[in-house]
């Protein structure tokens, strides 16, 4: 896990170590890291245990990064990929969550907005 959290860093992404079963950061105080990237050696100590899960901040700090989070075992996931053309689409990142949802993750050129529900 470290090296993966190491090769995040390194991408420019927030990694964080988090608490599987309740699917949250580790740390109390995380939301520092919502405007600064951990360091190496952060890292290092965070992961050096028996971590089982991480976390990235999405946002700024992760150069832009986003996430659409399909919910309910994806229930209106196949309906949003009917309508992204399939270019595009194999550009994404896409994962399934522990609870059978979605997360379709990429970076934008524009800041983002922060969360939005969007149904």
């Amino acid at each position: 896990m470290i090296d993966t959290a190491i090769h995040y860093l390194a991408a420019g992404l927030c990694v964080l170590p988090a608490v599987r079963a309740e699917k949250r950061p580790a740390l109390s105080g995380w939301k520092a890291f919502q405007s600064w990237l951990p360091s190496r050696k952060q890292i290092e100590h965070w992961f050096n245990s028996d971590r089982d899960a991480m976390c990235i901040v999405a946002g700024s700090v992760s150069g832009n990064l986003e996430v659409i989070d399909f919910d309910h075992q994806a229930a209106r996931y196949e309906a949003w990929v009917s309508l992204i053309p399939p270019e595009l689409l194999g550009r994404l990142v896409i994962e399934r969550t522990q609870s059978g949802g979605r997360h379709v993750v990429y970076r934008c050129v524009d800041a983002v907005c922060g969360n939005i529900k969007l149904s």
